[in-house]
């Protein structure tokens, strides 16, 4: 009968005291409640033990965000303010163009607050970053390392990057510099054959 008792919660036993009509018990411990309840074992023993329920994993509140979403909410961070559309392609001139005219007009909006027109403004300042980066760099060129002409094209996108990686952050220098080089030696020797 005890380990029943030890089982529920001190609130539980306080409770099924009350309704024996048993009086002195509120400021009891728990230990106390238990010798108490055993003087009557009688006016308890429809109590069983208390079983606890099993642990479970709670799921996520939200889905965790992808690294393209995280990407473009670092790119455009007006576009929390109008999150019910679908992500525009961050290598697409044409999709940065259109965001970039959206961001232009959202800002135009007198009822904006500073901190709206703060997040339009550098949005806006990194979509046109990203129109330069496009332009400069076509992300979706994938050069044929065969063709000499793709090799000089490939190359002269690296050394565009790596003349703007500190304004633009086009990617690290060092690996930069050693692509560079890689592709000059791989046009050497184009030339050669």
């Amino acid at each position: 009968m005890e380990e029943i008792l030890n089982s529920h919660k001190v609130d539980d036993l306080k409770k099924e005291i009350s309704n024996t009509n048993i009086k002195g018990y509120s400021k009891m411990t728990k230990k106390e409640l238990v010798k108490l309840m055993l003087k009557t074992p009688e006016k308890f023993s429809h109590m069983k033990k208390k079983v606890p329920a099993p642990k479970t994993k709670r799921a996520p509140k939200t889905a965790p965000e992808s690294a393209y979403e995280r990407q473009m909410k670092d790119l455009i961070p007006g576009l929390i303010i109008n999150a019910d559309r679908d992500l525009p392609d961050r290598d697409s001139l044409k999709d940065m163009n259109k965001l970039q005219k959206k961001l232009e007009k959202d800002l135009q909006n007198k009822s904006l607050t500073p901190f709206q027109r703060k997040e339009i403004e550098k949005g806006l300042k990194n979509t046109k970053d990203a129109i330069i980066i496009i332009k400069n760099t076509f992300p979706k060129f994938t050069p044929d390392p065969d063709s000499l002409k793709d090799m000089k094209k490939f190359l002269k996108i690296q050394k565009w990057k790596f003349e703007n990686s500190d304004k633009y952050d086009t990617g690290n220098k060092n690996e930069l510099k050693r692509t560079i080089q890689n592709i000059e030696e791989r046009i050497e020797e184009l030339k050669r054959k």
